[in-house]
């Protein structure tokens, strides 16, 4: 809000169709809305004969639409006791419009720039292509920790989590975008444009591939450098994860290559939100954890990092976490950082990208029983390296080049990415161990026949058909393919009849080896582990080492609902001789029965859902979940100004305003006689209120704790049957309502 200049921006290249150019040619109008015109294409010809005019100076704003004010403002200074009020008539939000003559045949094409919209409260995206921006952000973030607790850089405060940092849109765009573009390829980006549009035709796979290279280089330049040099220098780790890992086609068109990113972070990281976890027929999220931790293998690092946990019911407990965790070990994470440790149980954050951990919560000792069992797991698992042989690479430069559809949000995936996502599903099924790279590392990789990138050296490479990839290696000693088959024998693992809906995650640590195995699906699972000797099972839950002994060149193992093994070789059994696991059901009724709400100990029942009346303003019966009023009927705030529609000018009504007004939540109760009080906490109702139970005003609230210290209680006039519940704020603001559950409470 301070520094608007720093607002992020993207372009927007559109063709204007046919049936609005005049037959024989003429002048052509479009509204491009609230926007800044960078140039319109006038193209004609095709081929080696198209024509290109670019125009500058045809942009300038319109104002369609006008509204009627009141104004009540004295101009003389001495005059501010006489109070009259004059009729103004305001244009609002200008518009920029596009205005030029097209000749008879020729194609047109505009570009201009749009703020990235955000849901954030100033409701819009930074620019970190922007170097200045980035310092900005330094200064104000960085900085201020290190004045308040720099003493514990590098010891209690080992480092700092970045969330999510993105170029910012479809087809980002700062304001030194042409000047490096120009720089670093030689010609202007800004005559081309046009062949950004997905609706041009015409040639234009290399103007696509340099622009996505150069916005991506200039993300890592201007804002993952200079944070970087930053931890380094302040003695600490830069880690957290990028927006979109494991939509790649999403990574090419925001201008990231996430792969690239990763490699400037200490700790590599994921994220993974709700309990969907990725699976052989949907195996997206399985591609963006194998992104990072292929980087943090060829990096050498001993620590892979997921964001975890977030998006889940308020029964989500031990079983809960212990699934995903288990999910993200067999796909290469060793490293949790759960999403909304330590935040809030006040109102509207309780159920804020849930699950937070937190005292409250009756399920939190399992979190600590859980924490201790992902410690032990994690340890071991760091201690082992990735047995891969297999090298994807990742097609960044042929989607790039393709130039597939897309529009704000939504992306139409072309046949790289479903070639890419085939691959993929048959690597997971055969349980064959792979890592991935893109062509800037792949192209000097080869070495005496294999690829070698780090520390890793892979047997063979697959690579998108007729791409500059294949082209490459081919003919330089080492295997290529492009897909999976002739791959799946060679390097997977048969696991038996059971092995579909299996993960595996092999490892080795000098001659000894670990394979992970994952069961996700609801059912109860069996494994054949090929082995001539006998191995051993690490229970992670009991901290043992339990012999497991091979029969007929195999090890069997049972794997319980959405459960796990870690079978070990060159480790001793001590703690026993393992045994099959057949429990089958139960343990996550968080999936089948989710419990959306949270019930604090002795609740029997939350009050959620309110008939609303809002007066003043309108009279309307809205039903809804615990809103605030600017829920109910929108805000003033400029953030927002789209959700009104301007009346023109010569039927405009006085707009009054809208704030303050009386809101009423009323709720039907059936009342039992085994209730007792209502509990609510202090964030519950925002504002001045009043609370009404079957009619009588409530005048006596205590404060009471039962899951905090601010939590109060009033005991009810309950009768048998229907009881009416209301709260009443006589004069609400925006922000006014009720923000959290309201419980009723055992005798």
């Amino acid at each position: 809000m301070e520094h608007p200049e720093f607002a992020a921006r993207s372009l927007t290249v559109e063709k204007i169709p046919s049936e609005k150019i005049p037959s024989g040619g003429g002048r052509v109008f479009k509204v491009l809305g609230e926007a800044c015109g960078v140039a319109a294409y006038i193209v004609e010809g095709g081929g080696k004969d198209e024509k290109v005019r670019v125009l500058t100076g045809c942009f300038g704003p319109v104002r369609r639409h006008w509204y009627r004010r009141y104004v009540d403002k004295q101009y003389y200074f001495d005059m501010h006791d006489v109070k009259f009020k004059h009729i103004r008539a305001n244009t609002c939000y200008s518009e920029m419009a596009f205005e030029a003559d097209v000749p008879e045949g020729a194609e047109v094409y505009v570009a201009y720039l749009k703020e990235v919209k955000s849901s954030m409260r100033y409701g819009t995206q930074c620019d970190c292509l922007n170097r200045a921006a980035t310092m900005r952000f330094i200064a104000e973030t960085h900085e201020k920790y290190k004045a308040y607790v720099g003493e514990y850089f590098g010891s209690v405060i080992p480092g700092i989590f970045t969330d999510e940092p993105y170029t910012g849109g479809y087809l980002p765009y700062t304001g030194k975008l042409f000047a490096h573009f120009q720089k670093k390829y030689g010609y202007s980006l800004e005559k081309r444009l046009y062949k950004l549009c997905a609706d041009y035709k015409g040639e234009s796979a290399g103007v696509r591939k340099d622009y996505y290279e150069c916005v991506s280089g200039m993300f890592r330049a201007n804002f993952l450098q200079p944070v970087k040099r930053w931890c380094k220098k302040n003695n600490l780790i830069l880690t957290g994860h990028f927006l979109g890992e494991e939509d790649l086609a999403s990574q090419v068109y925001t201008g990231q290559n996430v792969y690239r990113n990763a490699q400037l972070t200490d700790i590599p990281g994921f994220d993974i939100i709700g309990n969907d976890l990725g699976d052989v027929k949907h195996p997206g999220l399985i591609l963006g954890a194998r992104i990072i931790s292929s980087v943090s293998a060829q990096k050498g690092s001993k620590r892979t990092l997921a964001e975890c946990f977030a998006l889940n019911p308020f029964n989500f407990g031990y079983n809960g976490l212990k699934r995903i965790a288990d999910w993200l070990f067999a796909c290469g994470i060793n490293m949790l950082v759960p999403h909304g440790f330590f935040y809030s149980y006040g109102a509207f954050a309780r159920s804020d990208a849930g699950k937070s951990f937190f005292y409250q919560d009756p399920l939190f000792g399992e979190y600590l029983d859980f924490s201790g069992y992902a410690g032990r797991v994690c340890r071991i698992l760091s201690d082992y390296k990735e047995n891969c042989r297999i090298l994807l690479v990742l097609p960044y430069e042929e989607l790039a080049a393709a130039g597939a559809a897309y529009s704000e949000g939504d992306i139409a995936y072309g046949k790289e990415i479903k070639a890419l996502t085939e691959t993929v599903k048959k690597l997971s099924a055969a349980h064959v161990m792979w890592q991935v790279t893109d062509l800037t590392a792949a192209r000097n990789s080869v070495r005496n026949g294999k690829a070698v990138i780090g520390g890793c050296s892979y047997d063979a490479v697959i690579c998108p058909p007729g791409g500059e990839a294949e082209k490459i290696l081919s003919g330089r000693g080492i295997k290529v393919f492009t897909d999976a088959d002739g791959l799946t024998e060679q390097y997977g693992l048969d696991l038996g009849k059971d092995g579909e809906d299996i993960l595996v995650l092999k490892k080795t640590r000098g001659k000894k080896e670990l394979c992970f195995l994952f069961n996700n699906s609801a059912e109860y699972k069996e494994a054949e582990i090929p082995s001539d000797k006998d191995l051993t099972v690490y229970d992670g839950e009991k901290d043992r080492y339990l012999s497991l002994p091979a029969r007929c060149g195999k090890c069997s193992v049972g794997i319980k609902p959405f459960g796990s093994v870690m079978v070990l070789s060159g480790e001793k059994g001590t703690d026993g001789v393992y045994e099959k696991d057949v429990y089958t059901k139960g343990g996550h009724e968080y999936i089948t029965a989710p419990q959306l709400t949270f019930m604090p100990e002795g609740a029997v029942y939350a009050i959620t859902d309110y008939d609303i009346s809002i007066t003043g303003i309108k009279s309307a019966e809205v039903r809804g979940r615990f809103m605030r009023v600017r829920d109910i009927i929108g805000t003033q705030d400029a953030v927002y100004k789209d959700k009104y529609v301007i009346p023109y000018f010569d039927t405009a009504p006085r707009q009054p305003d809208i704030y303050p007004c009386s809101a009423r939540y009323t709720a039907q109760i059936t009342g039992r006689a085994s209730f007792g009080d209502i509990l609510f906490d202090g964030q519950t109702f925002e504002g001045s209120y009043k609370i009404y139970f079957n009619g009588e005003e409530i005048k006596s609230v205590k404060n009471v704790t039962v899951y905090d210290k601010y939590n109060y209680a009033f005991t009810p006039p309950w009768k048998d049957g229907e009881n009416l519940f209301t709260v009443v704020f006589p004069e609400a603001g925006e922000f006014d309502g009720i923000n959290g559950e309201v419980y009723i409470m055992q005798k």
